[in-house]
């Protein structure tokens, strides 16, 4: 029995002296970080540095050597991603001059400023109605829509049918929104529907912009129909698609100069440490 004991104690110390010690282990989980770093394995070396940190405190030497790399697998991190979103804005940017050549700043003084489509321009859409869109420069938008006649209507709705489909703006009421005004037997209402307020129409129209689309103005005392003509159909179009990259581009702008902090930030405690 005594010699069983011994022979089993002894496979156990046999076992444990070939074991990798608590060092061997913290260095070659380290190693294999560094070659997952180098083959651009940016995720797995920072889960394999994550357990030198957390499993091996005692190791004061590799795990200071795991934060260093760490610090250096993030910031070839973020440069890469910098590099990217450099790259995706000059795309962008360059996609969006075509498009942006069909507007005209409306208010220079404006911030930020308002464009419009320059086949929607007063000139060519004093004595008409119709529905115009508004683009500022960070993609913001928003869709008005313009009647004259020779009596007022009091609209303060929108509705586009398109074949069996439809959509419909939500109820403006706001003064600051809902402009009426004549001149010598005629007059004009202006309805603003900002803030969401197009309720979906817009969109509506950009989908359709190549079909046949009836226009409700809903007013209190009654109701004005027509049908939206091919050209405010193409600038509503533009002006959504153009809101829609602009707005893209100030996101990206953003990311941008938030990375570039987060760089500046690892630059400065590189420098500190």
């Amino acid at each position: 029995m005594n010699r069983f004991c011994n022979i089993v104690l002894l496979a156990c110390l046999t076992a444990v002296a070939c074991s990798p010690s608590r060092e061997e282990q913290a260095k070659s989980a380290l190693e294999e970080a560094v070659g997952a770093y180098t083959q651009q394995h940016y995720n797995r070396a920072k889960l394999l540095l994550d357990s030198v940190i957390e499993y091996y405190p005692d190791q004061r030497t590799t795990v200071r050597e795991a934060r260093d790399l760490m610090r250096i697998v993030y910031r070839t991190e973020q440069e890469a991603n910098l590099h990217f979103l450099d790259s995706l804005l000059a795309i962008r940017e360059q996609d969006v001059k075509p498009l942006l050549a069909k507007f005209y700043v409306e208010d220079e003084q404006a911030d930020p400023a308002v464009l419009i489509h320059r086949r929607q321009s007063p000139r060519v859409s004093y004595d008409r109605c119709y529905l115009r869109a508004y683009v500022d420069r960070n993609g913001g938008f928003y869709l008005a829509s313009h009647y004259t006649g020779e009596r007022h209507i009091h609209h303060n709705c929108v509705r586009v049918d398109v074949e069996h489909e439809y959509a419909t703006t939500d109820s403006v009421s706001n003064d600051a929104l809902n402009h009426a005004f004549g001149d010598e037997g005629q007059v004009w209402e202006v309805v603003k529907y900002k803030g969401g307020r197009d309720n979906g129409v817009a969109s509506f129209v950009a989908r359709n912009a190549d079909k046949r689309i009836s226009v409700t103005l809903v007013g209190r005392q009654s109701k004005y129909r027509f049908y939206l003509s091919e050209t405010d159909r193409e600038c509503i179009r533009d002006s959504y698609n153009l809101a829609i990259m602009l707005r893209e581009i100030i996101q990206i702008k953003s990311q941008v100069r938030n990375v570039k902090k987060s760089i500046q930030s690892m630059k400065f405690h590189t420098n500190y440490d």
